[in-house]
């Protein structure tokens, strides 16, 4: 059976994913800040016929207070890591509490990652890591991972701190050492417009409930 860690499993997009690859008939090894809160939901996502036991093993995992060890016992004998823990707030972005945990987070999961030899990981960005804003290439430009806006998201970042978002998808991405050519891992880093659909939280937050009903 390939098994499977996914980060931030308690999240929107995480909860998605962990749904989605036990549907795939994969062991998941999902973490959270909080196992004991949202043990309960996770294992509810678990698909009928099979036992939450055989199939999910739920582990704390901080990104910030974590020490090697802790990101170590969440990918080790993982076939793959899907990256999608990091924080986001509408109101209260700080340095602190946005960009410090998104980037060093990510740097400790992949080099977890690459002590454990892991094969595949799919770490999730955004394309404000790519494309902040309209009217900078003609209409028919193709954006790529090529597409950098340094300076523009280093003003958005010190002028306005609600969009912190877009520092820190960028700051992430690169953060992000390549592995290509390391132990012979696989990174893939999708770069979503936006996340809509059914929320799996019990009770969504401020900015679910707005993404929804936008």
């Amino acid at each position: 059976m390939r098994v499977v860690c996914v980060t931030g499993a308690s999240g929107f997009l995480g909860s998605w994913v962990l749904k989605l690859c036990l549907e795939e008939g994969w062991k998941v090894r999902a973490t959270t800040r909080s196992p004991e809160k949202h043990r309960e939901r996770l294992i509810s996502l678990v698909p009928k016929g099979q036992r939450a036991e055989d199939v999910l093993e739920i582990v704390a995992l901080d990104l910030l207070d974590g020490d090697d060890s802790s990101f170590d016992n969440a990918v080790k004998g993982c076939d793959a890591c899907f990256h999608t823990a990091s924080p986001f707030f509408i109101v209260g972005s700080t340095r602190d509490n946005v960009v410090k945990p998104a980037v060093e987070g990510t740097r400790k999961v992949l080099k977890a990652v690459q002590r454990n030899g892991i094969k595949d990981v799919v770490l999730t960005s955004s394309t404000a890591a790519i494309y902040a804003y309209f009217g900078k290439f003609p209409i028919e430009h193709v954006m790529t991972e090529n597409d950098w806006y340094v300076h523009y998201i280093y003003l958005i970042f010190c002028s306005v701190i609600p969009h912190i978002f877009f520092y820190i998808s960028f700051a992430g991405r690169m953060k992000t050492p390549s592995l290509k050519t390391r132990r012979g891992t696989r990174l893939a880093k999708p770069k979503p417009r936006n996340s809509r659909g059914r929320c799996l939280r019990m009770a969504p937050r401020f900015g679910s409930q707005c993404a929804i009903l936008a």
